[in-house]
C-alpha cells in the first residue's frame, strides 16, 4: 500500500476546506440527493462525499456505507485529490497502491473506485464525490462525465452553504448594532401597505416576534397616535419622492411612553415609480425624556429667578464679551442679547 502524497499546497488548501464550516456537520438532504443520483448512474453500491482533512477523510454524505470518516492515510480519496482529473483504479487487487489496502482487505471492500475531485473556485481540491464498488468495474465516458458534473453541484452546494453561514453571521452583528444603537429597520411595501420590521423594532415596541396580532402591520399601530402625520410623509415619500426624518410617540406592550425617530426613503423600480419605503427607527426615549426634564428644570429656574428678581450673566473674558439674559437687562436698562 502507498500512502497518498500530500498535495504542495497543503496548509492553504486545508485552510480553504476550514472556512467552509462543513466538516463534523450533520447529513443534509441536498447532498444525500446527490450521492444516491451518482451511485444510480454509475452502477454502485456506495457513494460518498469525501472532504480530506489533515488526518482524515471525512464523508459529508455517504450512499451505501455507514461509516462517517476513516483515516486519511488508507484512503483512495487522497489520492485522488493530487490531480484534477477524475481517479478511476477499475480494480484495487491488481494496483500496487492499493493491493493491501485496509480498505480493501476488510470493509467496506473497495475493489473499484471513481472519484471526482472538488475543485472550489480558488483551485483548492476539497475533496471528492467517489463511487465505490465491492468487484472489479468501469465506467463510459457519460458516467464519468456525469459524475464530474456532479461533483461540481457538491462545490455549489458547498459555496451556497458557506456564503448562507456568512450571511448569518453579518445578521447578528447586524442584529448586535441594532441592540446597541436602539435602532430597529422597517420597509414598507406600497402596494399591500404592509409594513415590515426587524427584531429592534419588535423590542422597541414591546412585542414577542412571531406572535401573531392584528395590529403590528398596519399604519397606526406602527406610530400610535401620530397616524395621520405618517400618512403625510409616506404619501410625499410615494408620490413626490421626498424622504422623511420625524419623531413619532407611541405606548408599548406595558403601557410605557415611548418616543421614535423614523427615517424614510423611497426605492424606484425601473419605471422611476416607487414600490418600497425603507427605514430605520430609532429609540430616542431616553433622550427625549432627558430633554423633557431639561425643560422643566429650566421653566421652575425660571419661576425661580423671577421671584427672586434675578437675572443671569456670563462673562466670556477671552472675547471681551458679556452675554446676559432678559431679567438683567430689564434690571440694568440694556437690550436683551
Amino acid at each position: 500500500m502507498k500512502k497518498a502524497p500530500t498535495p504542495d499546497n497543503e496548509l492553504e488548501r486545508l485552510e480553504a476546506l476550514r472556512s467552509y464550516e462543513i466538516l463534523d456537520t450533520e447529513v443534509e438532504k441536498s447532498f444525500d440527493q446527490i450521492t444516491k443520483i451518482a451511485s444510480l448512474l454509475c452502477g454502485t453500491p456506495i457513494s460518498l462525499v469525501s472532504l480530506i482533512d489533515e488526518d482524515r477523510q471525512w464523508f459529508k454524505s455517504h450512499h451505501g456505507v455507514g461509516a462517517r470518516e476513516t483515516p486519511r492515510d488508507i484512503s483512495y480519496c487522497g489520492h485522488a485529490i493530487m490531480t484534477d482529473k477524475t481517479l478511476i483504479i477499475e480494480d484495487a487487487s491488481r494496483d500496487e497502491r492499493f493491493c493491501d489496502n485496509p480498505l480493501l482487505t476488510g470493509e467496506p471492500h473497495v475493489k473499484f473506485y471513481a472519484g471526482a475531485p472538488l475543485i472550489d473556485s480558488d483551485g483548492f481540491r476539497l475533496g471528492t464525490l467517489c463511487v465505490i464498488d465491492h468487484k472489479p468495474n468501469t465506467l463510459t465516458k457519460d458516467q464519468i462525465e456525469a459524475l464530474e458534473g456532479l461533483a461540481s453541484n457538491v462545490v455549489s452546494l458547498l459555496t451556497l452553504r458557506k456564503k448562507n453561514i456568512e450571511l448569518g453571521k453579518i445578521k447578528s452583528q447586524f442584529e448586535e448594532v441594532e441592540k446597541m444603537s436602539l435602532t430597529g429597520g422597517w420597509e414598507l411595501d406600497v402596494e399591500s401597505s404592509k409594513v415590515t420590521w426587524s427584531d429592534e423594532v419588535y423590542r422597541i415596541y414591546g412585542i414577542e416576534k412571531g406572535k401573531p396580532t392584528s395590529k403590528v402591520d398596519s399604519l397606526s399601530y406602527y406610530v400610535g397616535n401620530s397616524k395621520k402625520k405618517l400618512e403625510r410623509l409616506v404619501d410625499a415619500c410615494i408620490n413626490e419622492g421626498k424622504p422623511f426624518d420625524d419623531v413619532f410617540s407611541f405606548k408599548d406592550s406595558l403601557g410605557t411612553h415611548k418616543w421614535v425617530r423614523s427615517v424614510g426613503r423611497p426605492l424606484r423600480d425601473s419605471n422611476n415609480n416607487v414600490y418600497k419605503i425603507i427605514g430605520t427607527f430609532q429609540d430616542i426615549t431616553n433622550y427625549k425624556s432627558s430633554e423633557i426634564k431639561l425643560k422643566d428644570l429650566n421653566h421652575y429656574l425660571d419661576i425661580s429667578l423671577d421671584s427672586a428678581n434675578l437675572g443671569l450673566w456670563e462673562w466670556d473674558i477671552q472675547e471681551s464679551s458679556i452675554k446676559f439674559d432678559k431679567r438683567w437687562g430689564r434690571m440694568l436698562g440694556l437690550e436683551y442679547k
